[in-house]
């Protein structure tokens, strides 16, 4: 009876200590990655001065405490570390002598730091080997919801101006939502399409993947609906075989068209909606179009560049006249809707390199024997050099990036022990 009693207080023991262990994982992934998705941190923090204080804060305690421990991480990213530590080195140096600041313009900054970002994540979660795949999706679809719910009430397809006190994630339009909260959405999109072709096809898998694809397609993002397409083209790359391939692509097909007429049945006009969404696509020069606006702005700023192409303007180029005044107001910086140019222009070919590098790894590093989720955060990941082109992509994607070169290096380490 003795024996018995102790053997169940050891057992609850061990319970609690795994609770407590989980909740402290939980809290790492949370305040260093989850609440950096903009609908969640705008929910929590309500207003853009305290989501910028606390990323900047977050990202000066990154590296501070990646000074302290870098040593301890790979090689190659120790290498990262220290090509990452020359720009801030050199930017200090710069803001010293000619701003007599620490740092002049921390924006500038913030360019580049998503690099270090990426390399922090990674080896903080391998450390306490945190698995935070499916804590991920679950967030995503929490935070957009609740934030719709709050905040959705002028949502329409007509795509009507509106006016904020706050940018937040909002899209300054009735899509409510900026295209980088929606982006997150091909995370849990890429996920349910792997169950729905080539896993059991649950009415959990079916659900999920309607749901998601809904609200990519409702959003009107055609950066997005072309990332999504490239996301899914990725994952079938990496799981499909030669035999089965064209199978499962026409499966995937049908599967678009089904929801796809679904939402015209329950939408009057949405079928003429999409279509003149992608005709956009098809004519992106249109005089009127947005990409018309991104490829003016993608020529303003390269004749910038190839005037200090190897370092960038660094802070001279905050200073510099914004060439689209009529959209932004002087003294704000630049605006970019390609992440590409915006590197080019404050930081050079040598900075653009630097950042887009971990995609790069990602790239590198697939194969077909890696597990299903570090396949589905692999095309997720390097569907980033997709949206780059049309947006700057969100903080929390290169936290993504950093979880899912977490998981190649655990699966490969697992594939070479025979785990």
């Amino acid at each position: 009876m003795e024996i018995s009693l102790v053997n169940n207080g050891a057992l609850d023991y061990q319970s609690q200590a795994k609770k407590k262990v989980s909740l402290f994982k939980f809290l790492i992934a949370f305040f260093v990655l989850i609440i950096n998705a903009d609908t969640i941190s705008y929910l929590l923090l309500q207003n853009d001065a305290g989501v910028a204080l606390y990323q900047k804060m977050m990202l000066s305690a990154i590296t501070v405490v990646s000074l302290i421990f870098f040593l301890k991480w790979k090689k190659t990213d120790r290498i990262c570390f220290y090509v990452f530590m020359f720009f801030l080195v050199k930017l200090i140096i710069e803001s010293l002598i000619k701003y007599r600041s620490l740092l002049a313009y921390p924006s500038v900054l913030a360019v580049i730091s998503p690099f270090l970002y990426v390399y922090f994540i990674k080896n903080l979660f391998a450390k306490f080997n945190i698995d935070v795949f499916h804590t991920i999706l679950v967030s995503i679809f929490v935070g957009y919801f609740i934030f719709m719910i709050l905040n959705g009430n002028d949502f329409d397809f007509n795509n009507t101006p509106l006016v904020y006190d706050e940018t937040g994630p909002y899209s300054g339009d009735t899509r409510i939502l900026h295209a980088n909260s929606i982006l997150l959405l091909v995370l849990p999109f890429t996920y349910f399409l792997n169950k729905v072709v080539f896993g059991r096809k649950t009415s959990f898998a079916i659900g999920g993947f309607v749901i998601s694809l809904i609200i990519i397609l409702i959003h009107q993002h055609r950066t997005v609906w072309v990332t999504t397409i490239f996301s899914g083209l990725l994952l079938f790359f990496m799981k499909g075989k030669a035999r089965n391939i064209l199978r499962k692509l026409f499966l995937s097909v049908l599967c678009f068209f089904a929801v796809f007429i679904l939402l015209i049945l329950i939408i009057p006009g949405f079928d003429h909606l999409v279509v003149e969404r992608f005709a956009d696509i098809l004519n992106p020069l249109r005089e009127d179009s947005t990409s018309a606006f991104r490829y003016l702005q993608i020529l303003s700023y390269l004749n910038y560049s190839i005037q200090k192409p190897l370092f960038g303007w660094t802070f001279s180029g905050f200073e510099l006249s914004n060439p689209f005044t009529s959209y932004w107001e002087e003294g704000t910086g630049h605006h970019f809707h390609n992440a590409y140019i915006e590197v080019l222009f404050y930081f050079g070919i040598t900075g653009c390199l630097m950042k887009f590098y971990p995609l790069y790894s990602v790239a590198k590093k697939v194969s077909r024997q890696l597990s299903d989720k570090t396949k589905i955060l692999a095309a997720f990941s390097i569907s980033g050099f997709v949206y780059s082109f049309s947006y700057v992509p969100p903080l929390i994607f290169w936290g993504i990036v950093g979880v899912c070169l977490y998981y190649i290096e655990r699966d490969l380490k697992n594939i070479m022990t025979g785990k």
